[in-house]
């Protein structure tokens, strides 16, 4: 029996847990807490942080593991650590470090001759100011490394600029904050989804298109439509880029959540490709409109074992699916989540973060959302008409 150990035993590891437990394979979680939700799916605990790069590997090295993964942003450099460490299948540590620190990646990118936006990166505030005036309004602040959209900011001007920098640089794992040119989207989404690598080729596309609050929360991902809002030049430029962009980085194997824009002559500029699955139940989405298992494909590669055939088929276009981040803009204490009677019969499922009784904040980044939907179309017309008016069909009341 092949051994995995998983960092994070979290919600968003519990299906990484379950689908190595579908395989056959002993599965050992790093976490600090023994009441972390994936402990009870799991073989057995080592009760160590998933950001303690020298226990996790002390961790991996007695249990004699077979694979090491995660799919927690924070946590992809420590399994490139202990992978590489111990010989196990692993991306490099340079690698998976470019993808996970903003500035790097940027560097990576602009040396290789990718469309990149005008950036430069900053450790204190006078840095800062500078380099805003350099790269002018309005521009994009961001921290060096960090997940959930926290911290991203559009900023128009000077005004608040020191709190907003404080903000990110408080954020930033890398303490360092980085500061880019305002690209605007020509598309109607911005591209996301994840994307499957093996042996350093993209074996599964799960392009997807992001659903944006533009009124109150334009920077948030909200949900993902399948199959993307684009044309098929559009699709083929984007794969062009991304299979470049995969060769440079030196990406052998694993997932990657990808964030994507094209600019008004059809330009492609990444945002992000993060060597991770996506969370808010992208891999699910997937897995119900093409039959691919992010997750056990993610398990299955970390320990080296082949992958079960893909059927370049997979993605079949008649089928539409959307994720929608159940959320408010209003701070309470959480009553009930009701739907209208229409968009009930497209609901394949409701999985809330928050129940009655619990504290709601403002949707201002992607971990205070309350729940998330997965809805099944028959049409994509059918899903455009839910979608154009989907805030009347979700009720959040609160106390």
């Amino acid at each position: 029996m092949k051994k995995l150990m998983i960092l994070g035993a979290g919600p968003n590891q519990v299906p990484l847990i379950q689908a190595a437990k579908k395989k056959g394979y002993y599965t050992y979680v790093c976490d600090y807490s023994s009441s972390a939700p994936g402990v009870a799916f799991a073989d057995e605990l080592c009760l160590v942080s998933i950001m303690d790069k020298d226990g996790v590997l002390q961790a991996a090295r007695e249990k004699q593991v077979d694979g090491v993964i995660s799919n927690s942003e924070p946590a992809m450099p420590i399994v490139a650590y202990v992978g590489n460490s111990l010989a196990l299948p692993s991306n490099s540590e340079e690698t998976i470090g470019c993808m996970t620190d903003k500035v790097k990646f940027r560097r990576i990118l602009s040396r290789n001759s990718f469309r990149v936006p005008a950036f430069g990166s900053a450790k204190t505030l006078e840095e800062a100011k500078v380099l805003a005036c350099q790269i002018g309004f309005p521009l994009m602040m961001k921290p060096g490394a960090s997940s959930g959209s926290r911290g991203v900011k559009k900023i128009v001007s000077l005004d608040n600029f020191d709190d907003y920098f404080h903000k990110a640089l408080e954020i930033s794992r890398t303490k360092e904050v980085i500061l880019e040119e305002f690209i605007e989207n020509q598309c109607a989404y911005v591209t996301g989804g994840d994307i499957f690598v093996s042996k350093g080729e993209v074996v599964f596309w799960g392009l997807m298109s992001c659903i944006r609050d533009q009124e109150n929360a334009p920077l948030v991902p909200m949900g993902e439509i399948y199959p993307p809002v684009l044309t098929s030049e559009q699709i083929m430029s984007i794969k062009k880029e991304l299979t470049r962009a995969i060769t440079v980085l030196g990406f052998k194997s694993g997932a990657i959540n990808v964030e994507i824009m094209l600019d008004a002559q059809g330009n492609v500029f990444f945002v992000e490709l993060n060597p991770r699955n996506g969370g808010n139940m992208i891999p699910e989405e997937l897995q119900l409109v093409t039959g691919f298992d992010v997750f056990t494909a993610t398990v299955t590669a970390a320990v080296g074992d082949e992958l079960p055939h893909i059927n370049e088929n997979m993605q079949n276009v008649a089928k539409t699916a959307v994720t929608y981040m159940v959320h408010t803009m209003m701070p309470g204490v959480l009553k009930r989540v009701s739907f209208s009677d229409e968009i009930s019969k497209s609901i394949v499922g409701y999985y809330p973060d928050l129940f009655p009784g619990d504290p709601v904040e403002p949707f201002f980044s992607a971990d205070k959302k309350i729940g998330v939907l997965i809805l099944k179309f028959g049409t994509v017309e059918e899903r455009n008409m839910v979608l154009e008016g989907i805030k009347n069909h979700i009720f959040v009341e609160m106390e």
